[in-house]
């Protein structure tokens, strides 16, 4: 008997083959997707934290002002700015500077949320750290950085000789 086309069990079993392939690339792609966005995340955050080591080097007064944790979304914009064509106080810098921080480190565009950023001066070294939590992570009340576990951050050092 010379049978043409397929039975139903068969394409049954194809598409349920197939099902599960598309599955599995669809978890790998959303995977993927998440690791993506914390490496630009990582980025964003290295590069601000070497953008505040350059300030520091820069004006000494902003490790004063800065205090030794700040949570960027929350500086308020200072009374006066600097004049255009005179000397400006490094107090009043460094307060120019981390408004600028807080309003241009591009956090809210990649999906920082709560973030918190601290600065310990040793006498050999400053030690900045980042730390924020994915939305979908619960919040916690801790307010050191770093000590929290569903936090992502890292610490970076530079030696005071280098500045």
């Amino acid at each position: 008997m010379n049978q043409r086309g397929f039975s139903l069990v068969e394409v049954l079993v194809t598409l349920l083959i197939m099902k599960v392939g598309l599955l599995s690339v669809l978890s790998a792609q959303t995977l993927l997707i998440k690791q993506v966005q914390d490496a630009t995340q990582r980025t964003v955050a290295v590069a601000l934290l070497n953008g505040l080591l350059t300030d520091i080097k820069t004006n000494s007064a902003l490790s004063d002002i800065a205090g030794a944790s700040f949570e960027p979304g929350t500086i308020a914009k200072p009374k006066m700015a600097c004049p255009a064509f005179s000397a400006c106080s490094s107090e009043l810098l460094a307060k120019v500077q981390l408004q600028r921080l807080s309003m241009t480190s591009g956090l809210s565009n990649h999906h920082f949320y709560q973030t918190k950023i601290c600065h310990v001066s040793h006498s050999d070294r400053i030690q900045l750290s980042i730390a924020w939590q994915s939305r979908s992570k619960v919040a916690s009340n801790n307010n050191n950085c770093l000590e929290n576990a569903r936090a992502s951050g890292f610490i970076v050092q530079s030696h005071k000789a280098n500045l």
